[in-house]
């Protein structure tokens, strides 16, 4: 949204977790006056101390700021918190509420396979297959160059998803799951996820080799820290933990291209087509599969 339009303003104790955070001088030097001399408590419960101001039209001069644009999960971190508009704040912890409202029938981590569907373009469908037994994600595409450019984005939405619902339901019983991203796919990976700035993508890509070393050299311990509380991290693929990790699966063909010889794969892109109009379906009594339009919104399971 233009920054024009951000006359509400909320400051909030603890970072967003899925927030990205924007570098802008000038306006976070405006939300720090405001919120200094007009506070007022809209929302102290959970997720600690939240404030809320208005920004006064004479201070919003219109020279500095054109043609800023937030994105829905983006804040500003400032002396007295981190910034956000009141709107993208309540967009946020709408869902969080959603997600928190959602009745699974299994708890998530008994489950076996969860489906979500993807829509591509408004034309092309594909599932995104989750394998909770062998702790892989894989995306089933028959037509990879058609959707290649929308990939990072999907894998983004689908981690937070299932993290959040995680985080939600079972954290208490059962430990977060972590990712693991071979460090060469990392730079890959939506930057609204890794945090990395262009810059650093920029001097990662330019290197013969990306390696673990060269990731954590160039970025930050604060970086880091939000890759933890994400369930990110560059790893090796085989490297041995306690907890085993979650990986990526590369998909060397899909049920669509490699004339159906693997057969669990195909049942499951083959049951996804049944699903994509929210028909109810399942295979088995351990399958969720996610409503498409709503997976991003954190609601709409069915079994």
């Amino acid at each position: 949204m233009p920054w024009v339009k951000c006359k509400e303003w909320v400051c909030i104790e603890r970072e967003p977790i899925w927030g990205t955070e924007v570098i802008h001088n000038r306006l976070c030097k405006l939300l720090d006056l405001c919120f200094s001399t007009c506070i007022k408590d809209i929302d102290p419960k959970n997720g600690g101390l939240v404030n809320r101001c208005a920004l006064p039209d004479q201070d919003r001069p219109k020279t500095d700021l054109d043609g800023t644009q937030l994105m829905t999960c983006d804040y500003i971190k400032g002396t007295k918190g981190h910034y956000m508009p009141r709107e993208s704040f309540l967009y946020l912890r709408k869902y969080e509420r959603m997600i928190k409202k959602i009745t699974l029938p299994t708890p998530i981590h008994l489950l076996d396979h969860i489906i979500i569907p993807i829509n591509i373009r408004k034309s092309h469908w594909f599932p995104a297959h989750i394998n909770l037994q062998t702790r892989s994600i894989s995306l089933l595409d028959s037509s990879q160059v058609y959707s290649a450019a929308a990939y990072p984005q999907q894998k983004m939405l689908i981690w937070k998803f299932f993290r959040m619902v995680w985080t939600s339901h079972v954290s208490a019983v059962a430990p977060g799951p972590y990712w693991n991203v071979p460090p060469e796919r990392f730079t890959w990976l939506h930057p609204r996820l890794t945090d990395l700035t262009p810059g650093m993508m920029q001097t990662l890509r330019s290197r013969k080799q990306v390696t673990i070393r060269s990731i954590m050299d160039t970025t930050n311990d604060h970086i880091k820290t939000r890759w933890n509380r994400r369930g990110i991290r560059p790893e090796l693929v085989g490297t041995q933990s306690t907890d085993p990790p979650w990986i990526e699966l590369e998909q060397p063909g899909t049920p669509q291209q490699n004339n159906f010889t693997n057969t669990k794969e195909t049942r499951l892109a083959c049951g996804i087509q049944s699903s994509a109009h929210y028909m109810r379906c399942g295979i088995g009594r351990s399958t969720l599969f996610c409503r498409p339009t709503l997976a991003r919104q954190g609601t709409g399971w069915h079994q």
